[in-house]
């Protein structure tokens, strides 16, 4: 009797470490396909996750359906087993319970990337823009579904209905917005960006406008004033484009970042040159210092100058003569803009000259101002 209940007991731990090892095996089959046959056909539960994936993609498609059925059937649950099973369904021919499924799988797990790249694309074929959105957006707020969403977005926010619904839902404070923003400034048309923040900002959306200034400024390097205008006024107000007229540095360090528009002197960083504002009697100058002993560029900034004869004039407290000849260098852009590159070289503390903004190609100026080794004083810009 004790040989048999000893037996009983070597075979129930036998068993039992069976169970264990196929349960094992059933684990890792998720991660090496190749372990998935090792389980017996009625243990398989992440074996059979992958084993329907491996069918559906490459497999016979009846054979796919079954096994994806069969997971389902198990495992109705989760978003990925009903992503598996639309695509054999797809395969198979069954395009109406393939949508089904596809439609399923986005509803229930909004993480699952392929089903939310396939709905999008089917709403959008269809004309359900607010869905189609909807997906699009989806795709944005996981890592998974972003390298979709980078494909996915030009092509869906050229669609109006697609890209009013998208702006509508777009807030800069949720991580997706900001990374939308960024991506979006840099690899959308332009015109389709500045669309979507006007939306956004007229539905009670709020964004930097140092960075709407940064993207306004690259708008207006290609010409486009409009555009730009459009952009900055619709989320940042129409004060600074006051500046676009005028050489002014009154607008140099505002502490308020609205008033650091598009058309506000740029001073970009750069080492042994010093830039400090200069205030006195109500008038805004700079004060600069270039350690270097060759010319640098102390500022930029973006005019929309009328068509026709200007005249600048410079003042400046005191300013060492290595520093002399002070250069402005004005230029066109736009569409037609032809090279026009017209120096201003001021000799002295007071200083007037003449420049012409041509009729065509030059809705847009930019002007560089560069400086030679040495000090200046209270340095000021004026134009007519």
């Amino acid at each position: 009797m004790q040989n048999i209940w000893r037996w009983f007991w070597y075979s129930g731990l036998i068993v039992v470490a069976c169970v264990a090892t196929i349960a094992q095996i059933d684990r890792h089959a998720l991660e090496a396909p190749s372990l998935t046959y090792l389980v017996p056909d009625r243990f398989r539960n992440f074996a059979l996750i992958r084993q329907a994936a491996t069918e559906a993609e490459t497999g016979v498609p009846n054979k796919a359906v079954a096994d994806a059925r069969r997971l389902v059937a198990l495992h109705p649950i989760p978003a990925e087993n009903l992503t598996i099973l639309a695509i054999a369904e797809h395969k198979a021919g069954n395009d109406k319970r393939s949508a089904d499924a596809l439609t399923l799988a986005a509803q229930r797990g909004w993480r699952e990337p392929l089903a939310q790249r396939s709905v999008a694309l089917a709403a959008a074929g269809s004309g359900e823009g607010d869905m189609a959105a909807d997906r699009l957006i989806a795709l944005w707020k996981t890592s998974t579904g972003r390298p979709y969403a980078y494909n996915l977005t030009p092509t869906l926010l050229d669609e109006p209905g697609i890209r009013t619904h998208f702006a509508f839902m777009l807030e800069s404070g949720e991580s997706w917005g900001r990374l939308f923003l960024k991506w979006g400034s840099i690899n959308l048309s332009s015109p389709v960006f500045v669309d979507v923040i006007e939306k956004a900002s007229s539905n009670g959306s709020a964004f930097d406008c140092v960075f709407i200034a940064r993207k306004a400024r690259s708008i207006l390097e290609t010409g486009s004033l409009a555009l730009a205008t459009r952009l900055w006024v619709s989320q940042c107000g129409s004060e600074s484009l006051s500046f676009s007229k005028s050489l002014e540095f009154s607008d140099f360090r505002s502490r308020d970042n609205k008033q650091q528009g598009p058309f506000s002197w740029v001073f970009p960083a750069a080492a042994g040159i010093r830039v400090t504002e200069h205030i006195n009697n109500g008038s805004n100058g700079i004060d600069f210092e270039n350690r270097d002993p060759i010319r640098r560029i102390l500022s930029k900034k973006y005019l929309s100058l009328t068509p026709g004869k200007h005249v600048v004039r410079f003042h400046a407290d005191d300013i060492l003569p290595s520093s002399l000849p002070i250069l402005l260098r004005f230029g066109c852009h736009g569409a037609k803009a032809k090279v026009h590159v017209q120096s201003i070289v001021p000799k002295d503390t007071e200083s007037s000259m003449e420049f012409e903004v041509p009729h065509e190609g030059c809705e847009v100026q930019s002007v560089v101002l560069v400086v030679g080794q040495g000090e200046g004083k209270n340095v000021r810009f004026s134009i007519d």
